[in-house]
């Protein structure tokens, strides 16, 4: 009467004193078990305990050092399954693989103890009991339940740890980091509050962690497309991306647990976003073209004279491939080019020597050089020397001790001290459009304890017919909202600029500013009510276009404001170009915290602007040249939050978001530099009794670009700090960077 309840088939039966399923007809030692044991499965002996503190349940005995179910005993699962309660399951997910202690059931990890327990709707099971899934007053999230009146993660119930750690999935982390308590919900990893959902996860390349899942941060910046060159992600309203759309007509591509392709998703089922990143998005071991997930999708190769790129068979195929004729007849034109227009271009190198006193000119055509700047022994970057105002007579020598100061408002001037020969001010049409102020002179010098402050809505260009020694500072960055040279221009409306924080109770921080890559976004105001993240910046500019970096996005509520755009500057010689102990910022700025006096976001970074360096000799010893991004400013809640750094930073150690300001505003996201993309901002937290909340930090601006350019076969050698990583011309060799 007892057997009905047994599994298996019939070779069980109920002990009538136990109430436990134990094996009909055991076969038992001759020595009887001990008093702690009881003979089960082939009449072997089994403790009825692991250990005094590994005690099992009455219906389990101890087998390899671990509690098994006295009815799984000598039964044998097939492929590697795990037996509970008598019944075989499997530990592979179809999502995910389960750990040492869950089995799969409907789809789900669950504990052992979960086998045969079934809840009601708004319950799950966690360690054998049906548990809440949302509280009171707030809605837990996917991997989280109601524990005493608060949401923690299903890992964590039952989980204790000292009055110094917190439980973060299932394990015991420090709660705060450099002696700071990190805000409810947070813990402290790699000396960084993070949320608690997201420790120990680990995203794959190009993807970063929210909530604990992964949601898309393209490297580039850039939408993705398809082989015909549309754009194949689906935005939303706010313009965030919401989706890929690899599926039917362009919608949105699903992935194997229903979510979207391009949406949040579980680290080890997260797709190749991107074709032409170099990179392993998906950390399946192939990247790009290789992995058969961009098959159709366009790619970019290194020849610019194919066109139509598009990836398959595992490489990156071109669709056409371009053939240039001879030049014109003129001995000032260069080398064939292919334009992105698939035609053939031969530039003309202005400025460059095409007979005894001759230089060409921007028509081809070659004349007398008692004109502009006269000749250079190679073609300038954005300006036409012929077209230059002359310089002075002599050298220009900037005096020991000076502070100078060049305004590029047109039409440019000078202030401050600059010896006996002050260089030529005049503007130039840039040839990406807009003006530059130019200064010009015959040989110049800037000593180690001299400055130039640069100011004004224009690049600067400083031209010089000979030699230039820069031993002291020249000074382009943006300084927090106030954008350096030709920075945060008209153009960076359409792309670059971060996007505002949206304006809740609890705003979200602003998007930082793109560059050289895209900035990153801005953190969410706390709560699901809180204000949605600013957008990052698209990438833009390029090594050679003379345009400074872009605006962080504002924080919402009419939050901080965003860092200011990095100047951009230009130094093109004739001669030498040295530059020993000093060197040049072009650095985007910091974004402002919020405000105390109300939940402010805080404000984006700016971006860093462009250095362009070029001449015969290039040697740069000793000095710098930094054109980082701005941190973002950190969000308010429980006090005003920390401004973000302005990217000044001579080191690769970042340049830092605000934190420590605020108890419950995300930190301001970190600003690009050498090695380092920037950093989105953090969200907004609560204490968790929904009586204190705050805003989104900033995200951190991206790095700019530096540009060395020295013709193929000269000299150029750069041994000092350099943030971000150089770009150059092809045949410069500048110590392989």
């Amino acid at each position: 009467e007892f057997d009905v309840d047994c599994p298996g088939t019939g070779d069980m039966k109920c002990d009538p004193t136990t109430k436990v399923c134990v094996p009909k007809n055991p076969v038992c030692p001759a020595t009887p078990c001990a008093a702690d044991e009881q003979c089960l499965g082939k009449g072997r002996c089994y403790k009825n305990d692991c250990s005094a503190t590994k005690q099992c349940a009455d219906d389990q005995v101890c087998s390899g050092g671990q509690c098994v179910d006295t009815v799984c005993i000598g039964k044998q699962c097939p492929g590697g399954n795990t037996c509970v309660k008598g019944e075989c399951y499997t530990s592979q997910c179809p999502l995910e693989t389960c750990s040492g202690q869950q089995i799969c059931q409907n789809g789900t990890c669950v504990s052992t103890s979960c086998a045969t327990v079934t809840c009601p709707g708004a319950q799950r099971c966690v360690n054998g009991a049906c548990t809440p899934t949302s509280c009171t007053n707030m809605a837990c999230a996917a991997t989280q339940v109601c524990h005493d009146g608060g949401c923690i993660e299903d890992r964590c119930v039952g989980v204790s740890c000292p009055a110094d750690q917190r439980c973060a999935q299932g394990q015991c982390f420090p709660s705060d980091c450099n002696g700071v308590m990190c805000p409810q919900g947070q813990v402290c990893e790699g000396l960084r509050c993070i949320d608690a959902l997201c420790a120990t996860v680990q995203c794959p390349n190009a993807y970063r962690c929210e909530r604990g899942l992964c949601t898309p941060g393209l490297p580039d910046g850039g939408p993705l497309r398809g082989p015909d060159g549309g754009v194949i992600v689906i935005y939303g309203p706010d313009g965030g991306i919401i989706g890929v759309g690899t599926g039917p007509g362009g919608t949105p591509g699903m992935l194997p647990d229903g979510g979207i392709i391009g949406g949040p998703c579980r680290p080890s089922l997260c797709p190749e976003l991107a074709c032409s990143d170099g990179t392993d998005n998906d950390m399946n071991g192939l990247s790009d073209c290789e992995d058969s997930a961009c098959n159709g999708f366009s790619c970019t190769d290194t020849n610019p004279c194919t066109f139509g790129e598009a990836c398959g068979g595992g490489t990156c195929r071109a669709a056409v491939t371009l053939t240039c004729n001879q030049p014109p007849p003129s001995p000032c034109y260069g080398l064939q080019m292919c334009a992105p227009d698939a035609t053939c271009q031969w530039p003309v190198m202005v400025g460059t020597s095409c007979g005894s006193a001759m230089v060409c000119f921007a028509d081809g055509g070659c004349a007398g050089t008692n004109v502009g700047l006269g000749s250079f022994p190679y073609t300038p970057s954005n300006f036409d020397p012929t077209l230059a105002p002359p310089p002075p007579a002599g050298s220009t020598q900037v005096p020991g001790g000076s502070a100078v100061t060049v305004n590029t408002t047109p039409p440019g001037s000078l202030g401050g001290n600059w010896g006996n020969n002050p260089p030529s001010v005049g503007q130039v049409q840039l040839p990406g459009g807009g003006t530059a102020t130019i200064i010009t002179t015959r040989d110049f010098t800037l000593p180690a304890d001299g400055t130039i402050v640069v100011t004004g809505p224009n690049p600067l260009i400083l031209a010089v017919q000979g030699v230039a020694q820069i031993q002291g500072i020249i000074e382009a960055s943006a300084h927090m909202q106030d954008a350096g040279p030709g920075g945060s221009h008209p153009a960076c409306a359409t792309s670059g600029n971060g996007g505002p924080g949206g304006s809740s109770t609890n705003p979200g921080g602003g998007g930082g500013a793109g560059a050289q890559t895209a900035g990153a976004p801005g953190g969410l105001g706390a709560l699901s009510a809180g204000g949605s993240a600013g957008t990052a910046g698209a990438q833009r500019g390029s090594q050679t276009l003379l345009q400074g970096g872009c605006q962080g996005g504002r924080g919402g509520s009419t939050g901080g404001l965003g860092g200011g755009g990095g100047g951009a500057v230009q130094i093109s010689t004739s001669g030498i170009l040295g530059i020993a102990g000093g060197g040049i910022f072009a650095s985007g700025g910091g974004g402002r915290g919020g405000a105390s006096a109300s939940l402010q976001g805080g404000g984006g970074g700016g971006s860093g602007g462009i250095i362009i360096l070029e001449a015969p000799l290039i040697r740069v010893a000793t000095g710098f040249l930094i054109a980082n991004g701005g941190g973002g400013g950190e969000g308010s809640g429980g006090g005003a939050g920390v401004n973000g750094l302005d990217g000044w930073n001579k080191s690769d150690a970042g340049t830092h978001g605000g934190d420590g300001g605020s108890l419950y505003g995300g930190h301001g996201g970190n600003g690009g530099v050498a090695p380092f993309n920037p950093t989105a901002g953090g969200i907004g937290f609560d204490d968790n009794m929904m009586n204190a909340v705050g805003s989104g930090g900033g995200g951190g601006g991206a790095k700019g670009y530096i540009r060395i350019n020295s013709p193929p076969g000269n000299a150029c050698l750069v041994q000092a700090i350099v943030s971000p990583t150089l770009t150059h011309s092809m045949g410069s060799n500048c110590n392989g960077q």
